[in-house]
Formats: structure tokens, C-alpha cells, sequence
């Protein structure tokens, strides 16, 4: 439920496109696929969905 997301922890998304540049030459001398963005050779990579981040509070009668 909407109530449980603690919003001072905050909602963040991340970009994968960018956040894998890096790691992505650390294994890897061939191009980068997210640059310019490839969607098929990125997707094939890593996810073409944008992962989210955010907490959430539980109370003891919670499920």
C-alpha cells in the first residue's frame, strides 16, 4: 500500500543506462551499448526497465 512507502527515505530511480557504463568496460573492451543506446544489444545486457528504490515501513500486523 501507497501509505507504507517511507517518503523521507525517498524514491529514487536509476538510470541503467548510465549507471552500467562503468562495471560495463571493467569486463568489457568492446562498445558500449547504452551509448549510443542500442535497445536490442543493451536489453540482451541488462534490463530495458529502469529499477526503482524506496523503503518501506512494516508495522508487527502487517502480512
Amino acid at each position: 500500500m501507497t501509505n507504507e512507502i517511507d517518503l523521507e527515505y525517498g524514491f529514487t530511480v536509476t538510470n541503467l543506462i548510465t549507471a552500467m557504463k562503468v562495471p560495463w568496460y571493467e569486463d568489457f573492451t568492446h562498445e558500449y551499448p547504452g551509448e549510443p543506446y542500442k535497445n536490442n544489444p543493451f536489453r540482451a545486457c541488462f534490463s530495458d526497465h529502469h529499477p526503482v528504490s524506496f523503503m518501506l515501513k512494516s508495522t508487527t500486523d502487517d502480512d
